[in-house]
């Protein structure tokens, strides 16, 4: 009995132990509740909108839109004068300002008044290229087989500066492939002009293209007010920095190709039914791989303005390195090609072997060409600008 008792005893007080038990838990399960509850908001609220401070310290986060990924710099070194650096003293070199540049190394071999500030003319056209050809490559919606047509509004002006042109007529549909060749091959201000309104909308939005590019490369002494190379007072560049950019723009597969080219045809139009045959102002004057003994000049450019003469740019190649030339303010176009010839001879490193190509066809080339040659030196020589 007494157990049974005491069995009743002890149910009864395990009952109250029970019931407290009951009520620690029901009152521990909504305080984790709650707690839950309230986790759950706080997240909700903190992906909605960032906590800020008031702290002076802190600071405020960007918004999204603001934020830009940094730019990878393309500041380009700058050349430094070689171990073997000489001034350029070669007798009979005309050209006042020159500087001959180791690709490979990126040193100067030789120069004269490489640094100072001088007038590009035409070896403007090299940037020109560039940038025409990098902003056609990143643009989907630019294309090389596009066609562009020529205008009054664009030749007259041209016509009445007595700049070098292709020979396009107002209302010809010229594709951006014959604008690019014209702009080097013949030096051509209308192509240059037609090309730089096709990719910016406008000449004067293409040359802020030229002056950024130039900014990219770090060049503190380069500037451009056209695309063409016509004489402004404010449109400058020095022979390092011009070498510079043509050291740029042959690293483009395409750019390098177009600068190489003897001769091109344009494209078949209803005022052209057999295109315009142009033949390049450089090839005109030089076989290539005559001129420099054990090397060759693989292309470049020429210029001209009545404010600093006669310019050539090339680059040559020689035991399986690249060499660049820019010299300007020479007498006249050939002094201008035996200044080039004078200053490759005497000052790049000596050949380690013979490294000339085939000359059969470089002669043939230059011979086939010379008719057309003839007449377009006949006409840049009669021009204003080249």
């Amino acid at each position: 009995m007494i157990q049974i008792k005491k069995f009743k005893k002890n149910e009864q007080g395990n009952a109250g132990i029970i019931a407290v038990l009951l009520m620690i838990i029901i009152l521990c399960a909504g305080t984790s509740a709650l707690v839950m509850l309230d986790k759950q908001n706080i997240k909700e609220d903190t992906s909605i909108q960032p906590v800020t401070t008031a702290d002076e310290d802190s600071q405020p986060t960007q918004p999204e839109e603001e934020q830009k990924t940094p730019e990878v710099s393309m500041k380009l070194p700058v050349p430094t004068p070689s171990s073997g650096y000489s001034e350029v003293k070669s007798e009979g070199v005309l050209s006042e300002y020159a500087c001959l540049l180791d690709v490979t190394d990126n040193t100067i071999l030789a120069g004269k008044k490489y640094d100072e500030k001088v007038y590009p003319a035409s070896l403007t056209k090299i940037m020109t290229l560039l940038v025409a050809v990098e902003q056609i490559d990143s643009n989907d919606n630019l294309s090389m087989d596009d066609k562009v047509t020529m205008t009054a509004e664009l030749i007259d002006p041209l016509i009445a500066e007595n700049a070098s042109r292709v020979g396009f007529v107002a209302g010809e549909e010229v594709t951006v492939k014959d604008l690019i060749y014209g702009t080097i091959l013949a030096s051509g201000a209308d192509a240059a002009d037609a090309l730089a309104i096709y990719v910016a909308g406008d000449k004067e939005k293409f040359v802020d293209l030229m002056n950024q590019k130039a900014q990219e490369f770090g060049l503190e002494n380069t500037h451009f007010t056209n695309c063409t190379g016509l004489y402004d007072d404010n449109h400058y560049t020095t022979c390092l920095e011009m070498a510079m950019i043509l050291k740029q723009t042959i690293a483009n597969p395409f750019c390098k190709q177009v600068l190489s080219e003897f001769d091109y045809t344009t494209s078949k139009t209803d005022v052209n039914p057999n295109g315009i045959a142009i033949t390049s102002t450089l090839f005109g004057r030089i076989y290539g791989d005559k001129e420099v003994p054990d090397a060759v000049v693989l292309g470049g450019k020429t210029g001209f303005i009545d404010e600093s003469r006669h310019s050539l740019a090339t680059f040559l190649s020689r035991d399986d390195r690249l060499y660049v030339l820019v010299t300007t303010n020479s007498d006249t176009k050939w002094s201008a090609i035996e200044d080039m010839s004078k200053i490759y001879t005497d000052y790049l490193p000596p050949a380690l072997h013979p490294s000339i190509m085939d000359s059969s066809s470089a002669e043939s080339k230059a011979e086939e060409n010379s008719g057309n040659v003839e007449n377009s030196e006949n006409a840049e020589g009669s021009s204003k600008a080249e």
